[in-house]
Parts: structure tokens; C-alpha cells; sequence
């Protein structure tokens, strides 16, 4: 237990009921559906559906190479995995992302920074994202790499890597980012933005917003009839949940829009308590932005190493390799959040609730709501 999850770490799973037979399923369904308006998560044809309830939501794309990117990107989104990311992020190919076919999660900002009709036309899911994520520095601003993949002329580009600028030639301020679209007067105009996105393409549009602003966004995206909401958080997520339910519980209509949860770094027993607690996503940014940028690649063998200094090559290249490790993460993942539901008697995701969580007590979190959780610290 961390102390950055104590509050999930305190909740355990409920144990198989004794009281009659009951046989495990067969099959675990870990798809999600993307696109019902009103609904959380279940897999149905009145939208898309993604296999794996998992996404990458803002990945550090500027520290890396465009080929890189573009490499980490495929193999990710290979796994079904949804990622985050406009094309000029990813690729400097002429054809954009065209050929892709993993599922794409297009950011439309306050500023529209990066935005284009083609992303949002290819795009699966259009993120409304409310705020900003502060810098290593605390600070909310674009830095200057991350600014020229989506703007040329914030520094010259050459396949794809910003230059540094010439001698004597001045220094471009970079624009700051906005935090609200600054055509709105309030909360209340998100229905006409949502009306917008949905004019441009058959995309989801999932509104995002920090913890901090849950209860304030929430009500509106339900009013605007976004597919659902992306809430940003530190670390901890039970407090998050918690609210979204409490919030839900009160709004009028039977609409109960999806949220998915962005930070925070899960194995599979924390993950199958978030779906529980009524998260239809989490993100895997902690693992996959380590790919990224290099920090866990595969090395190769004391065998492989001799051979490549003598010109040859033994087994497979190190993108190979990468592919591999990414693989079989994702799907060790995959498969033991599965083992879980297995465990609980659970077939589809759409069925886990608070009815299969314990609290302290041993009383079911359906049971106790709120107060039967553990405090945080």
C-alpha cells in the first residue's frame, strides 16, 4: 500500500457467495462502448467499442522522435488501446495518420492548439478538455518542442525536429495556453460545442476536467449530452469516484455518462476496484510514456551484442523486441484484470459495482456508500 492510494488500497473484493452454486464465466468481455450518450460503458451497437478499457491519454510526444512516436504508437494501439495525440504529434508523413486503425482520442483545446478537421474526422473519441495539466515547474504553458509539432512557424522543422533558430534572427514568445474557451460566458454554452463536435465527425465527445472541477462539470456535460467525462487525477482516485456517483445519484434523467480516469499509475486489482467504484477507463500514461521515451527498452543479449559489433545480427531488432515486451505487458494486464472478474462472477465489465468491493467493516461499499470508505490520509 502507497500513500498515494491508501483510500484503494483499503478496499478488498468480495468473496464468492456461498449461499447458492455459481459457476464462473467461461468468457470475460473487457470491451467497453464509446458513443452511447447516456450510458457507462456497456458494449452495445449504438456506438463504437474499444477491446480493452485503457488509454493513453496525453502522452509526452515532443521528447520524442516522430519515428518513435509513430513506432510506440502502433505497437500500443495494436493492444486496443485508445491514445491521445493529434497527427502533427505523431507523424511528419504528408498522409498524416490515414492508415491507422487503433482507436485515436483527439484533443480539442480552449485554444484549439494542434487542431485540425482531419484528426477530428479520424478520430474516435474527441476529448473537450477543460484546463490544463501544469508543467514539471508548476507552470501552464506550452513548451517550445511541443508548440512546433503543431505550429511550424514556432521554430523552422526539419523532418519533423525543431531547429534552433538562426543567429540574429529573434526569439518567438510563444502563446499561452487558454484554460476556458474564450467564446463561452459560463459552463452552460458546452451543449453548443458539443453540437459542434458532433456536426464535424461521428466521434464520441468526452469532456475532460481536473478533480478539483468535478463538481462543476459534471452537471454540465450531463445538460450538454457529452458521452462522458475525463477527470484528471493526482493520485488517489476513490474520492473522484465517490463524487461522480454522488453527483450522478442527483441529476434528473437516467443519463449517467462515462468517466474515465487520467493519472495515476494501476495494477490490475486497483484497476477492477476503480471499474467497481464506476470508472469505465483508466489510463496507462505512467507505463506507456516510459516506452516512449526509451526508459524500458528490452536490451539486448550478451550473444546479440557481439554480433552487431562484428556486423551481423542474432534473433530479433531491438523494435522487435519493444513490440514484444509491450505485448506481453498489456496483455498480462488484460489478462488478470480478467482473473479477477472471474473471481467475482463477473463476465462483462459493464456488470461490476460497489456491490463487489468490501470496506473496512466487511460490509459491501453498495452497502455503506461514501462514509463506509476509508478515509484519506
Amino acid at each position: 500500500m502507497t500513500s498515494d492510494t491508501a483510500r484503494l488500497d483499503g478496499i478488498r473484493f468480495a468473496p464468492p457467495p456461498v449461499s447458492h452454486f455459481s459457476r464462473p464465466p467461461q468468457r470475460i468481455d473487457l470491451r467497453v462502448g464509446i458513443g452511447d450518450s447516456g450510458l457507462t460503458g456497456e458494449a452495445s451497437a449504438g456506438g463504437k467499442t474499444l477491446g480493452l478499457p485503457l488509454f493513453w491519454y496525453d502522452p509526452p510526444w515532443h521528447l520524442a522522435s516522430p519515428e518513435r512516436c509513430r513506432l510506440v504508437a502502433d505497437f500500443v494501439g495494436a493492444c486496443g488501446v485508445m491514445i491521445g495525440g493529434v497527427a502533427r504529434d505523431i507523424t511528419t508523413a504528408a498522409e498524416g495518420l490515414d492508415d491507422v486503425t487503433w482507436p485515436r482520442l483527439v484533443a480539442h483545446r480552449c485554444d484549439r492548439a494542434g487542431w485540425t478537421l482531419e484528426d477530428a474526422q479520424a478520430a474516435t473519441a474527441i476529448e473537450l478538455r477543460l484546463g490544463i495539466s501544469r508543467t514539471a515547474t508548476g507552470g501552464l504553458e506550452y513548451s517550445r518542442e511541443q508548440f512546433s509539432r503543431w505550429a511550424s512557424r514556432w521554430g523552422r522543422q526539419e523532418e519533423g525536429r525543431p531547429t534552433e533558430a538562426e543567429e540574429g534572427e529573434p526569439e518567438k514568445t510563444l502563446p499561452l495556453p487558454l484554460v476556458f474557451p474564450p467564446e463561452w460566458a459560463d459552463l452552460s454554452q458546452m451543449r453548443t460545442k458539443v453540437a459542434q463536435l458532433r456536426a464535424l465527425s461521428d466521434a464520441a465527445v468526452l469532456v475532460s476536467c481536473d478533480e478539483a472541477s468535478l463538481d462543476e462539470v459534471l452537471p454540465a456535460a450531463v445538460q450538454a449530452g457529452a458521452d462522458g467525462l475525463i477527470v484528471r487525477i493526482a493520485a488517489d482516485p476513490v474520492e473522484a469516484l465517490l463524487r461522480y456517483r454522488s453527483i450522478v445519484a442527483t441529476l434528473d434523467g437516467s443519463a449517467r455518462p462515462a468517466i474515465w480516469l487520467a493519472g495515476g499509475e494501476w495494477d490490475a486489482e486497483q484497476a477492477v476496484k476503480c471499474f467497481a467504484l464506476g470508472a469505465t477507463a483508466i489510463s496507462l500514461d505512467a507505463v506507456c510514456n516510459r516506452w516512449l521515451l526509451g526508459i524500458d527498452d528490452p536490451e539486448f543479449s550478451p550473444a546479440q551484442q557481439a554480433a552487431i559489433k562484428l556486423g551481423g545480427r542474432i534473433g530479433k531488432t531491438r523494435e522487435e523486441l519493444l513490440g514484444d515486451q509491450i505485448r506481453e505487458r498489456l496483455d498480462s494486464l488484460g489478462d488478470a484484470i480478467a482473473g479477477i472478474m472471474r473471481s467475482l462472477m463477473v463476465g462483462e465489465l459493464s456488470q461490476l459495482g460497489p456491490q463487489h468491493v468490501l470496506v473496512a467493516d466487511g460490509s459491501s461499499a453498495d452497502q455503506r456508500g461514501v462514509a463506509g470508505l476509508p478515509e484519506s490520509r
